[in-house]
């Protein structure tokens, strides 16, 4: 009874490992993207153990296949080792299980190396006779080292030094484009660049359409709040707000004839971006706000001293501080230079 056991499991061995590497992989597929849905243990352990277990499985059948590549067997049997280096790619619902596994990158990076290697051995080491099944294993192969190799890219840009790097480039292009403004002026600047581009662009999809409306909607809603209620609204952000209502109209005064509100946007986006460098403009007024911020320091410490912290004094500071901050707001060119940001992005779904 054992002999023939042992026999029915040599002659199926590999068809039940690829099988159960298979089942891993399909059901990382339906169930990986579940565990941002749902704080159950259950669930998280056994997608940690199916997640653990897959790269596991996966390397054991392509060094079976290795161990036994020089025996005579069918050409089928070599053809799997491409579709382990797919499996090894894992699925694009669960990249990571966690954080920790992005820091593991270059383990991963490694493994790449040594099972393209132990793969291409198989393949190499298998004779192949019919030249469809060469071609189509040549293209598994290639799809193979691409699926592991772009999931390995991933886990390295998720690794918390890259995204700590890309925080802090976000964190300055905004402090340059938008600049240390409240909340209220950030959201009319906002809702001026999420109206460019809902404008900016030609025929759309449907599905394009209804997110392109969505955002404009929640655009006009977050302005409802702030400036119609008077949610977080300050006086200088009503002054910024005025003023910048103000400066639309200046520019479209001069124009007898009836525009529609996608001409307005366009021709007053087309009017700021071809002013001047846009860019060079804000980034100087960020650097020229920094200094007279740090001379304004200096004037209150200097009457802080002098008039031994008098609150009056210090009051008159505070308001001569917000005016200068509220004066030296540029809405308009700001906003143009978020929205050429937004536009820059090709993707317009993403956009």
């Amino acid at each position: 009874m054992v002999p023939a056991i042992e026999e029915l499991w040599n002659a199926w061995e590999i068809h039940c490992l690829i099988l159960v590497s298979l089942f891993l992989q399909v059901f990382l597929f339906l169930f990986g993207g579940m565990r941002r849905r749902s704080s159950d243990w259950l669930l998280r352990s056994v997608l940690w153990f199916a997640y653990v277990s897959a790269d596991s499985m996966a390397v054991f059948v392509l060094g079976h296949l290795a161990v036994h590549a020089s025996q005579p067997r069918h050409q089928l049997m070599s053809f799997w080792a491409p579709f382990i280096l797919v499996h090894l790619g894992g699925q694009d619902t669960i990249s990571a299980f966690s954080k920790e596994d992005n820091e593991l990158w270059g383990r991963h990076l490694l493994n790449l190396v040594t099972q393209v290697a132990v793969a291409g051995y198989v393949v190499v080491k298998a004779s192949w006779p019919d030249r469809r099944l060469f071609v189509a294993m040549v293209l598994m192969f290639l799809c193979g080292c691409y699926k592991y190799g772009e999931h390995t890219i991933i886990l390295y840009s998720a690794n918390p030094e890259q995204l700590r790097e890309w925080s802090n480039d976000v964190q300055s292009k905004k402090e340059t484009v938008i600049g240390n403004v409240d909340f209220p002026t950030s959201m009319l600047i906002w809702h001026i660049a999420t109206d460019i581009c809902y404008h900016f662009g030609g025929t759309d999809c449907d599905q394009l359409k209804k997110k392109k409306q969505i955002s404009r909607e929640l655009s006009n809603y977050i302005m409802y709040l702030v400036f119609k209620c008077g949610v977080m609204l300050t006086t200088n952000s009503q002054l910024v707000h005025d003023n910048t209502y103000e400066e639309i109209v200046e520019i479209f005064r001069p124009l007898s004839l009836r525009l529609s509100e996608k001409d307005i946007v366009m021709k007053l986006f087309e009017a700021k971006k071809n002013k001047h460098d846009l860019r060079d403009r804000i980034h100087i007024e960020h650097e020229e706000s920094k200094g007279q911020k740090q001379s304004m320091d200096e004037i209150k410490i200097e009457l802080e001293e002098s008039e031994n912290n008098d609150n009056a004094a210090d009051n008159h500071i505070k308001k001569i501080l917000a005016n200068s901050k509220t004066l030296k707001s540029p809405v308009l060119p700001r906003a143009c230079v978020v929205a050429q940001e937004l536009i820059r992005i090709k993707d317009e779904a993403d956009r």
